[in-house]
């Protein structure tokens, strides 16, 4: 959740993280919020007439399209997208403003492939060493 522009109360939104700008995620927020729809009523029983249903559109939950270093091939997508959780998770803050954050400037623009590889592996040896010993 993020802090949105009603009350500056926490509410979700929907961030796409795309490193291939294909025009394949046009129907990605559409979708989710279309299967939370479907979640919700299925789980929550109200009773009949009730005004207390939440709507998952995109007024209650808007889609956020994050500008994220772009990839050269199509091999590397696992790279990216843990640098972009490392990014978030590093620049996340509890007052993250749905209205303001565009999310151009958080992640590194040259991620190098080869770099990101070693700093896995090296994190990996780590918790294998710390196992082993």
């Amino acid at each position: 959740s993020l802090v949105g522009p009603k009350n500056n109360s926490l509410s979700p939104a929907i961030i796409i993280f795309d490193s291939l700008r294909t025009d394949s995620k046009t129907r990605v927020a559409p979708t989710l919020r279309e299967f939370l729809q479907l979640e919700y009523d299925h789980k929550k029983t109200l009773p009949s007439g009730s005004l207390a249903r939440k709507l998952f559109n995109v007024d209650t939950i808007p889609t956020i399209e994050a500008g994220v270093p772009q990839q050269r091939n199509y091999s590397d997508c696992g790279l990216y997208v843990l640098q972009y959780i490392e990014s978030f998770f590093t620049h996340l803050s509890s007052t993250m403003n749905v209205q303001s954050t565009t999310f151009t400037n958080w992640c590194e623009k040259n991620l190098k492939g080869s770099m990101k590889r070693k700093e896995i592996l090296n994190v990996i040896n780590q918790h294998v060493i710390t196992k082993d010993e």
